[in-house]
């Protein structure tokens, strides 16, 4: 030193910037990360991943993003927003019942969601399939939610056989015995059997009970035989 001599400090300042995927991935890492920045470094967000969720921004804890772009000059925390992918299952009974809904009706799920259809029912006609649009009902009448889908029951109508034996005697224009086919449900009136020299007592059923009404409900398949 041979003459006076002034030293000013010059600083550096360096600052954190700690990235939260929440749940997502960040630049292939699902872990929350920290990295230190010189003041004033501009440094570029990329928008993070996830499946079956949508991102719907940065939560920071200090500034702001202009496209995507930051200038680092405090410490910051940026911690992923995501939204759920949501879709619809719509099912219409089509004159059934589903789960206690006769209606149609529509159920929301996340995306990715197993949901497992049930079996509907309905008076007087038995189930036989699901007509699925579009067709992505798999095995075991098992659905996973990849988009929106609707669902109509499809049905067959039940029918069944009522076959009478005149027993010797004449019921309506038959002597022999004859069958019908109804559908289930249907009442049907009966015509009272007539037999020369015979008085008419009841009907007799396949186990051999009596039957002594003038109607019957048919919700199997019945035999009658005349009694006299």
């Amino acid at each position: 030193i041979t003459e006076d001599t002034n030293l000013v400090a010059n600083w550096i300042a360096f600052y954190t910037v700690t990235i939260n995927p929440n749940g997502g991935i960040y630049n292939g890492s699902t872990e929350t990360t920290t990295n230190s920045y010189r003041e004033g470094t501009i440094i570029t967000i990329d928008a993070p991943t996830r499946a079956t969720y949508t991102f719907s921004g940065w939560n920071i804890s200090t500034g702001s993003l202009s496209n995507n772009q930051y200038t680092v000059n405090a410490d910051v925390v940026f911690t992923a927003n995501w939204d759920e992918i949501t879709h619809t299952v719509t099912i219409n009974p089509n004159g059934g019942e589903y789960d206690g809904h006769t209606v149609v009706f529509s159920t929301t799920y996340h995306e990715g969601t197993e949901v497992q259809i049930l079996t509907p029912t309905r008076d007087t006609y038995s189930f036989t399939d699901w007509t699925t649009t579009p067709n992505i009902l798999g095995q075991d009448n098992k659905l996973t939610v990849t988009e929106d889908v609707t669902l109509v029951a499809n049905w067959n109508e039940i029918y069944y056989n009522l076959t009478i034996d005149p027993n010797g005697g004449t019921y309506g224009d038959h002597t022999e015995e004859f069958t019908t086919t109804y559908r289930m449900g249907t009442v049907v009136n009966l015509t009272t059997p007539t037999k020369e020299h015979s008085t008419f007592s009841h009907w007799q059923l396949e186990d051999n009970s009596s039957y002594n009404e003038s109607s019957i409900e048919i919700t199997r398949d019945i035999k009658l035989v005349a009694i006299y």
